[in-house]
């Protein structure tokens, strides 16, 4: 089923999702009839834009139960656009090693800002940095990008409990998709993210979330921009017209829109438990071949992303194997989807033995 779904997977092992994801022969389908109507069609097949463009919202805020959400191209995008209403006096909190989406945009701002160190315990160094600090927002990945570090949403969620004050603002992108996550109860106040990942809808969307206090928050500060007729006919008011200032393309957030039905229709509990099963199988196996760092051995929490030991010869053994996947940081990353298996572990497992024992 899953090589007719994924046709990729008929001729290569696919561990590359936390670079990009892979399409399904659906969505293909869906993407070359939609292009073949602007083909035929031209500017006529937009006409329906605006209430298809709605109907992505739609989608987008009941898959993460959100009552505010824009449509972004991107996850950096989103968060730069976030920023841009912050107030001057902003106070950070970032994790060592941090998606440099996140940490370059605050910087480059001149935000002040506190660098956590990241171990084993980083939770309870989070909580006391919260206590330490006192910043105003505390920007952070759930899963980090190179090593799949995951944060315990748990956590979170009680951090917002402790410090109501504190906005948590979340990069969703390599989580959403391969877990479950209900933002009105997640204790976030934003959540971003790109489709390209997890989310299995190719390039050029994404999306924000945003809390009620969040939302009205920044619809004050921009009570005061004129905004045109032409904005105005097409019903955005201050805070749409700062987030989706152009054109929403139909065939991006088509796909996207596309791909949440999906995952939808499979059910998210069914694919973070298949992942999960996975991943804890892939850890133990991991660990017995010393192939991950201490930080993660000690962690309880286990996110769909590896980062195990190896050079570039393990690297190539892997890619003669066509297993993809991609080196990062010191090692080679590899990540699980819910369309991998045990066999896709077992074959990753021979080949690292394999070079192991030369």
């Amino acid at each position: 089923m899953m090589k007719k779904l994924f046709p990729i997977l008929s001729h290569q092992t696919y561990v590359d999702t936390a670079s990009s994801c892979i399409l399904t022969s659906d969505l293909h389908a869906w993407r070359q009839q939609h292009e073949a109507d602007f083909l035929a069609n031209g500017s006529q097949f937009r006409t329906e834009q605006g209430p298809f463009i709605e109907s992505v919202r739609a989608v987008v805020k009941a898959f993460f139960n959100a009552k505010h959400a824009f449509l972004v191209p991107n996850f950096s995008l989103a968060f730069n656009a976030f920023l841009e209403t912050c107030s001057t006096d902003e106070r950070f909190l970032l994790m060592e090693g941090e998606y440099p989406s996140i940490s370059h945009p605050i910087e480059a701002r001149g935000f002040e800002t506190t660098i956590l160190e990241v171990d084993e315990n980083v939770e309870q160094r989070i909580y006391q940095a919260v206590k330490k600090y006192r910043p105003s927002v505390f920007a952070f990945s759930i899963v980090q990008y190179i090593n799949g570090f995951a944060l315990s949403l748990d956590f979170i969620k009680q951090l917002k409990k402790d410090f109501p004050e504190l906005l948590l603002v979340a990069d969703g992108t390599q989580y959403c998709g391969a877990g479950t996550l209900d933002f009105d109860d997640s204790g976030l106040d934003v959540l971003a993210g790109s489709g390209y990942k997890w989310l299995l809808a190719g390039y050029g969307n994404g999306y924000i979330l945003m809390n009620d206090s969040v939302y009205n928050g920044i619809c004050k500060s921009l009570e005061n921009v004129k905004i045109s007729a032409e904005f105005k006919a097409r019903d955005k008011d201050a805070i749409s017209a700062h987030f989706e200032p152009g054109h929403l393309d139909t065939l991006n957030f088509g796909s996207l829109k596309q791909s949440l039905l999906f995952l939808d229709s499979l059910g998210m509990n069914f694919i973070e438990t298949q992942i999960a099963n996975l991943s804890m199988q892939a850890k133990d196996a991991f660990v017995e071949l010393d192939l991950l760092d201490d930080l993660l051995v000690k962690r309880n929490e286990v996110s769909s992303i590896f980062n195990i030991k190896g050079d570039r010869i393990l690297f190539e053994a892997l890619q003669k194997e066509k297993i993809i996947c991609i080196p990062r940081g010191d090692g080679i990353r590899i990540s699980f989807h819910f369309f991998n298996t045990k066999d896709d572990l077992d074959k990753i497992l021979q080949v690292i033995k394999r070079n192991i024992s030369r």
